[in-house]
């Protein structure tokens, strides 16, 4: 089996008692909630990249505000390595609530305490399990 290595950057913006996420429709993790972010560009630092991605999936401009435990997952032949960081709005934006022509069918908030109804990606679940901060 070929192995693949796939290495990203995810933001958790949290406001209130909700959290930012975005709806995949595209790789493997289709059909779930998803964090904010994606692959790191080559010679690209993990804070830019999440700035960038956040951007591109949720039209938000954030700023990284802190770091979370990475995640590390091997399935189906590839290793997916992601840094978690925390951001905050940088500046006033909109929402982009539509597909991005990506992978992102759209940003919405999700309620912190009916989060678990939805299904998640593995990201997410790491992201906000209680000892990730």
């Amino acid at each position: 089996m070929e192995q693949k290595r796939y290495i990203g950057a995810y933001g958790v913006l949290i406001r209130g008692r909700a959290v930012l996420l975005v709806r995949k429709t595209r790789g493997p993790y289709t059909g779930t909630l998803d964090l904010p972010g994606g692959g790191i560009e080559y010679g690209e630092q993990p804070a830019d990249a999440v700035v960038r991605e956040f951007g591109e999936e949720t039209g938000l401009h954030v700023a990284v505000t802190g770091l979370l435990p990475p995640f590390s997952l091997v399935a189906g032949g590839q290793h997916h390595l992601g840094f978690f960081f925390t951001v905050d709005l940088a500046s006033p934006g909109t929402l982009r609530e539509t597909p991005d022509g990506q992978d992102s069918g759209g940003a919405l908030w999700v309620p912190l305490d009916s989060v678990g109804r939805h299904p998640l990606s593995p990201l997410v679940v790491h992201a906000l399990r209680p000892t990730a901060g």
